[in-house]
């Protein structure tokens, strides 16, 4: 029988090609391969807008912070550490000060004036309309 080898990967020596594959995904609009607490989106095209909708469970709708522009929709979420009590003190803490960011890269270019958003039971909905492309039209030539 033949001998068996097995290649041993170094963990610290694979860290350059993780970054590297990291930054390649996030040009297409993938969440960082590091962040596996990133907010998770689905994104809809419709006729006239297109529709983001990202879970964001804990946060209030004072905590979310939306900004849109032509291609895309940044949205970040901050909430704080509940370190105090009225009537007594913090014996243990496990919810820690939580920050969330995501930039999504949209399919189509859109009118960022005209964006709405609301969020419910952790789900935060951004609609933006589109920006409508007109059909190209001939033009006579008058002499």
């Amino acid at each position: 029988m033949g001998e068996v080898t097995s290649a041993r990967i170094e963990p610290v020596s694979a860290l350059p090609r993780l970054a590297r594959l990291d930054r390649w995904l996030r040009k297409f609009g993938w969440p960082s391969s590091f962040d596996l607490h990133a907010t998770k989106v689905n994104v809809f095209v419709r006729d006239e807008e297109v529709v983001v909708r990202a879970e964001v469970p804990g946060f209030g709708k004072e905590d979310i912070d939306v900004s849109v522009n032509v291609n895309s929709v940044t949205i970040k979420a901050s909430s704080e550490a509940e370190t105090k009590d009225e009537e007594g003190y913090c014996d243990r803490r496990e919810i820690p000060h939580r920050t969330v960011s995501r930039r999504i890269r949209l399919p189509a270019d859109v009118i960022s004036e005209e964006a709405r958003a609301q969020v419910k039971d952790g789900l935060l909905e951004v609609t933006v309309p589109r920006v409508l492309r007109m059909k190209r039209q001939h033009v006579k030539i008058e002499s």
